[in-house]
């Protein structure tokens, strides 16, 4: 045995030392090692695997699904707002216009009225109210496209179609 010789019973002991001491470090880590492990087996959808190119695959895959799945709810989405912004194109308003038909013979007062709803096509309902001492006259005319084809439109509901048009421009 060359070299043992120059070994002192010193450096024996050290030796000993020494291997007690990474005896302990190796158990410390295998410690360590075990509760890693179990802390990633805790997380969802994650499992450990023999392989890391498996892993990986397997991630990829959910996520592509997840990819999927958000392009079908913005798609959705996408199609919500349109209905939404047609709907928005379709509402309706509507304008209460009142005035004197018979300003000639001191009859009625500002009493008459004309309401008007349309939606920005120009299609709703005229109703206008005439009222004088004698008797109130209530009609309703079908507004197509800001006209009525159907029945004469007084120069008084022209006034209030064009006042309720005018809303819709701006």
């Amino acid at each position: 045995m060359l070299g043992m010789e120059i070994l002192t019973p010193y450096a024996n002991y050290a030796l000993v030392i020494l291997c007690i001491a990474l005896a302990g470090m190796i158990a410390f880590l295998i410690l360590k090692l075990s509760q890693l492990e179990k802390r990633i087996s805790q997380i969802p959808h994650l499992k450990l695997s023999d392989s890391l190119q498996t892993d990986i695959n397997t991630h990829t895959k959910i996520l592509d699904q997840n990819q999927a799945h958000i392009e079908k709810n913005a798609d959705a989405i996408n199609q919500i707002i349109q209905q939404i912004k047609q709907i928005n194109a379709e509402s309706y308003k509507s304008l209460v216009t009142r005035y004197n038909p018979f300003k000639e013979s001191n009859v009625g007062g500002n009493q008459s009225f004309t309401a008007v709803f349309a939606n920005s096509k120009g299609n709703g309902l005229l109703i206008t109210s005439l009222y004088s001492r004698e008797l109130n006259r209530v009609s309703s005319k079908k507004l197509i496209h800001w006209n009525n084809t159907e029945y004469t439109i007084s120069p008084e509901e022209l006034v209030a179609i064009k006042e309720l048009r005018s809303q819709f421009k701006s």
